[in-house]
């Protein structure tokens, strides 16, 4: 057993959260609420990594997930594939993909779920099974027929990746119908004023304070601050600039029907751990730039998730393509299913 004591630990540029538990190996996740990172099509992650871990009852380990759900359709295609670049992880730290590329020497992973791996020679697996490079096999899709429609959550058709993206959808809660935004209704927020446009609930703060409902665009200027009174809200997109803030009093869902753009320093947080979910419909890009603060559950089940350098990522980042450039600390907090 190897015993981890919580603290951050900077190793070279990964740096590590850990938790005080006894870890050892788990069968493999298939659960969406283990995975910190999930693509359907695919993972990168480069110069990274710290997690803290969810503690399950299985033994009282701690399991956080990297998961990829499409099988490879053939070699030289990036679907199906988990890219790993100065990667060092916890005890409990599953990697669960149809293949994986290690790029850098010195990569020290816990369990690793594929069935082929490019540069294991690359990588120590500290729990390893029982195939090449001490990988152990796995089957795909990771991830059921959640819709119900029949379809399998990913095929091969024509040598090329075929997911059925309705079932990441129901997999994170999106609402049957994905209500419309409403472009008449544009917020625009900058520093030291009240909501403009909009209503303020709490005017005189130089803040703004938004109540639920349907909108059209967020945009929110460089410093600018605001705060989400709680429960629903619906944009047409979301844009902050640098250095925003973006705070939820109270709960607070965000359903986005375009894309997302955080700026550089911009800092989007929660106190609690569910208190804030991102659904992004459609094939939107996520957009997050470097020293950057976002502590959320984010799900764009057809987008494309793009994080920079040198931020603080905490809770479940969900989509088509995932990509996290580094380096970065990286915290778990599930926020979608059960």
């Amino acid at each position: 057993m190897k015993r981890i004591v919580g603290g951050i630990l900077l190793l070279g540029c990964l740096i590590v959260i850990g938790t005080d538990a006894e870890l050892h190996a788990q069968s493999q996740t298939r659960n969406l609420n283990e995975f910190v990172l999930f693509g359907m099509r695919s993972v990168a992650v480069d110069g990274l990594f710290g997690q803290r871990g969810r503690r399950v009852q299985s033994g009282g380990a701690e399991i956080f997930a990297f998961g990829v759900n499409c099988e490879r359709p053939r070699a030289g295609t990036g679907c199906g594939v988990t890219s790993l670049n100065d990667v060092i992880l916890l005890d409990g730290a599953q990697i669960a993909s149809d293949h994986v590329i290690v790029r850098s020497r010195g990569a020290n992973l816990f369990q690793v779920f594929a069935n082929s791996i490019d540069g294991g020679a690359r990588a120590l697996i500290r729990s390893p099974g029982t195939g090449p490079s001490g990988i152990s096999p796995l089957a795909l899709p990771l991830l059921g027929d959640v819709d119900g429609d029949g379809t399998a959550s990913c095929n091969v058709i024509s040598s090329s990746c075929a997911p059925d993206f309705g079932d990441l959808y129901a997999a994170c809660g999106f609402p049957a119908s994905f209500p419309a935004c409403d472009i008449t209704k544009p917020i625009l927020v900058a520093p030291g004023v009240d909501c403009l446009i909009a209503t303020d609930t709490i005017p005189g703060n130089g803040q703004c304070d938004l109540a639920p409902g349907t909108y059209g665009s967020l945009f929110v200027t460089d410093r600018g601050n605001l705060n989400l009174s709680g429960g629903v809200f619906t944009f047409c997109n979301l844009r902050l600039g640098n250095e925003a803030v973006v705070i939820p009093r109270a709960p607070s869902t965000l359903q986005v029907n375009g894309d997302v753009r955080i700026g550089n320093g911009s800092r989007v947080f929660s106190r609690r751990r569910r208190d804030l979910v991102m659904l992004v419909n459609g094939s939107s890009t996520v957009k997050v730039g470097s020293d950057v603060t976002l502590s959320a559950g984010v799900c764009a089940p057809e987008g494309v998730l793009k994080f920079g350098r040198n931020g603080f990522f905490f809770g479940q980042f969900v989509g088509d393509v995932v990509n996290i450039a580094g380096p970065t600390t990286l915290g778990f907090a599930p926020s979608f299913g059960g």
